[in-house]
């Protein structure tokens, strides 16, 4: 899957459900600031984990993503 995010591009691969150690891989790239960024989503215990479904997971994902991304952004502006 290609990503954009606040001047980041980049790819994901994504598992379909909750199960394994990880649960995705992201990879950014950022050509004004010379940034290169992978991110692991590893799986967590059910009774600690913030999500139950794979679409609550998807949303937490996005919402880090674009949290970071913003931040980076924000950082090289300063």
């Amino acid at each position: 899957m290609k990503l954009s995010y606040d001047g980041f591009e980049g790819y994901a691969i994504n598992r379909k459900s909750i199960m394994g150690n990880t649960l995705g891989i992201a990879i950014l790239f950022s050509d004004s600031n010379y940034q290169i960024v992978t991110i692991y989503f590893l799986n967590q215990n059910p009774k600690k984990r913030k999500f139950q479904t794979i679409e609550e997971w998807r949303t937490l994902r996005d919402k880090l993503l674009n949290r970071y991304t913003g931040c980076a952004k924000h950082r090289d502006a300063a």
